[in-house]
């Protein structure tokens, strides 16, 4: 039930983060007093001109910053939670190590009495010292289960959070649509240098969705320049502007169609191999 719950919470991090940019943008409104005929500007969330911004009331303020501290502390809590499983390969379960046998070196002193007094009588039988163990390996398996890389279930975290700021506190037009396809190239670059899953199909499959979806946000650059008056719109360019868009459709669909033959190939094989 606890690794259903937990892949649940996975599956639905990046709308949760969604939800939640959305609700911390707010613009000054024209409104209508109900009491007279004057109008006056109002702060409204940009998601609802009806709703107060949530800086209005302090339980906005305080679910707004609880959500916030939630969204960055879910990948903070998993990355040290993964990082301190018993391996040699995870460098904060080194770094615990180092400091726990310095505690010890410290502790056993160097004159010879006290380690004739830490040594064990030959009489009695030595003590094993307890150890913690360390639990939660099913829901590790959920993380890793398919990953070379331990930690990159954290990085898809990164990735969909840093998507969502970009919309929400980034200002419409070059300069967000720039930070977009910047976030995208790195991904791009991040996951090809490291090429996290154990399957090959898996790398390739997420290597090509991340180089389409660079591809859409250097195509939208065009338009983003008409919206922002930096473009004039002759024919040549409306012409333009339909080819540009038909190119985003064709890339769209492309990678839907990539995703779809991915997964019936992979649960239809699987399906195969439990019906045989």
């Amino acid at each position: 039930m606890a690794v259903g719950m937990f892949t649940n919470l996975l599956l639905s991090y990046s709308s949760i983060a969604g939800l939640l940019f959305a609700f911390l943008s707010c613009v000054d409104v024209p409104v209508l007093d109900s009491g007279n005929s004057t109008v006056h500007f109002a702060s409204r969330l940009l998601v609802h001109g009806e709703w107060e911004c949530w800086t209005a009331t302090s339980w906005g303020v305080f679910l707004v910053a609880l959500g916030v501290t939630t969204v960055f502390f879910v990948p903070a809590a998993l990355y040290v939670w993964q990082g301190l499983f018993p391996s040699d390969t995870r460098w904060l379960y080194r770094c615990v190590q180092r400091v726990k046998r310095a505690k010890k070196k410290k502790q056993r002193g160097n004159s010879p009495l006290s380690s004739y007094l830490s040594s064990p009588s030959p009489l009695s039988s030595p003590r094993r010292p307890k150890r913690r163990r360390w639990s939660g390996v099913s829901v590790l398996f959920v993380l890793e289960g398919q990953l070379k890389v331990w930690y990159w279930d954290i990085v898809l975290f990164v990735r969909r959070a840093s998507f969502q700021i970009i919309y929400a506190f980034a200002p419409a037009g070059v300069a967000q649509m720039g930070m977009f396809a910047t976030a995208c190239i790195f991904f791009l670059l991040l996951h090809s240098y490291q090429h996290p899953y154990a399957s090959p199909l898996a790398n390739v499959t997420e290597m090509v969705s991340f180089a389409l979806l660079a591809l859409i946000s250097f195509l939208n650059f065009p338009l983003v320049l008409v919206s922002a008056n930096l473009i004039v719109i002759t024919p040549d360019i409306r012409s333009f502007f339909a080819r540009l868009g038909q190119a985003q459709t064709y890339a769209a669909f492309s990678g839907f169609l990539l995703l779809t033959v991915v997964l019936v190939f992979v649960y239809g094989s699987k399906l195969i191999t439990t019906v045989r």
